[in-house]
């Protein structure tokens, strides 16, 4: 029988990616866009693993991950950070690990040029 991890990721994008790689490496997966959905799944179906992003609408994964941790329940359920926030606020808020979200690196913002030091050179002449 697979592995069972729940991934809890409000992103659809991220969770997208993250539930692909894992099925493709033959996990079974459960999907939980919040805090409150993830919690409610963990106690209904005790996975093996739980994957759970950080800044999550709601419920975000801080409180998700100190009710699932306090539940006699759920409390051996291991759960990875899945974050941009840093291993470092992870562990602080429970984690047992971390994993860089996807979309973790923000985008580097550029002034955009109306035209390039070539054209204007060429522009010159």
């Amino acid at each position: 029988m697979a592995k069972r991890i729940l991934v809890a990721e409000d992103d659809p994008d991220n969770r997208c990616i993250v539930v692909k790689v894992l099925t493709l490496e033959g996990y079974e997966t459960l999907e939980a866009d919040d805090g409150r959905s993830a919690l409610a799944l963990a106690r209904r179906e005790r996975p093996d693993l739980i994957v759970m992003d950080l800044g999550m609408p709601g419920m975000d994964g801080w409180e998700a991950a100190r009710q699932l941790k306090a539940d006699p329940q759920t409390a051996d359920i291991p759960i990875i950070a899945l974050t941009a926030w840093g291993e470092e606020r992870a562990r602080e808020a429970g984690y047992d690990g971390y994993l860089r979200n996807p979309a973790g690196r923000r985008p580097s913002v550029r002034p955009s040029r109306t035209s390039s030091p070539a054209a204007e050179r060429r522009g010159r002449r």
